[in-house]
């Protein structure tokens, strides 16, 4: 009985070779009209499997770099944190000036949120995040717009123009200094 089971097994396996062998001859121009035809594809799927592994690879060791440097990105962290808070400070503080006060969490959403306004494509100078933040502040709060747009007036003149005013000034004042060396340099010449 066993001897029967193995040799029908046997014979199975040799007609199937067999008829396998057949076929892939009738379909052997086929096979190598495929074959030339996918050619160009694997060597694309080549490169972009080289291309991947080299960005895993990338990927991986600034990950390594990034866990073996566990203090310094929690003083990244800290600091980064640190400066968003003083990002929202002055919102807070125009909110405070024009004697509202409010809960120094709102400024904290409000400020990332109305910079959603900065993906619309509006010409620059429009007041798009002004008219996003105006509208958040009297959506959220019971301020009525006249007092939202002073809120944001204030707040603007604080964060922005300020910071453009005293950069302003600090490059003017380094800029006569490193003239006056330079001055100073070539009389010593």
């Amino acid at each position: 009985m066993y001897r029967y089971k193995h040799l029908l097994l046997r014979r199975i396996m040799v007609v199937g070779i067999r008829l396998l062998s057949v076929l892939r001859a009738l379909s052997g121009n086929r096979t190598q009209r495929l074959h030339l035809r996918l050619r160009p594809v694997k060597a694309r799927t080549r490169f972009i499997r080289e291309y991947l592994h080299l960005r895993v690879r990338s990927y991986s060791t600034e990950i390594n770099l990034v866990l073996e440097n566990r203090r310094q990105i929690g003083l990244a962290l800290g600091w980064s944190v640190i400066g968003w808070i003083c990002f929202c400070l002055p919102l807070y503080a125009s909110f405070l000036a024009l004697d509202r006060h409010i809960s120094i969490l709102l400024p904290l959403f409000l400020i990332p949120a109305s910079g959603v306004a900065r993906v619309i494509p509006l010409p620059g100078g429009l007041g798009g995040v002004e008219v996003m933040l105006g509208g958040m502040i009297i959506a959220l709060t019971s301020l009525d717009a006249g007092t939202a747009g002073g809120v944001v007036l204030l707040y603007r003149l604080l964060s922005y123009w300020g910071i453009l005013v005293l950069g302003g000034l600090y490059s003017v004042y380094f800029l006569d200094i490193g003239q006056l060396v330079h001055i100073r340099r070539k009389q010593t010449s």
